[in-house]
């Protein structure tokens, strides 16, 4: 959630668009690395299907809730540089 809302309905104020993009696979290694699992186990069929489902959302999830993190950061930087000009004026 963010500010009481879902945060996949939330729109971000600066998105950040790097024009990156990558197959399905390199996306599942992402996620697998990113919860600490075994690779070798990961691409052997090791895991159950669901839950390699599950830890790629998850890590689509951290990726979104991190990119509104540095939305909110880039806004009150916004606020911060906005204040401290007026008061030079």
């Amino acid at each position: 959630m963010r500010h009481g809302r879902p945060i996949q309905e939330v729109r971000l104020h600066h998105p950040a668009d790097p024009g990156i993009s990558y197959a399905q696979p390199f996306r599942e290694y992402e996620a697998a690395v990113a919860a600490g699992l075994d690779l070798w186990k990961w691409e052997s069929g090791g895991y159950p299907p669901t839950f390699m489902a599950r830890v790629v959302a998850w890590k689509d999830l951290r990726d979104h809730v991190s990119a509104h993190v540095e939305d909110a950061r880039n806004e009150a930087s916004e606020r911060l540089a906005k204040q401290q000009a007026k008061k030079r004026r």
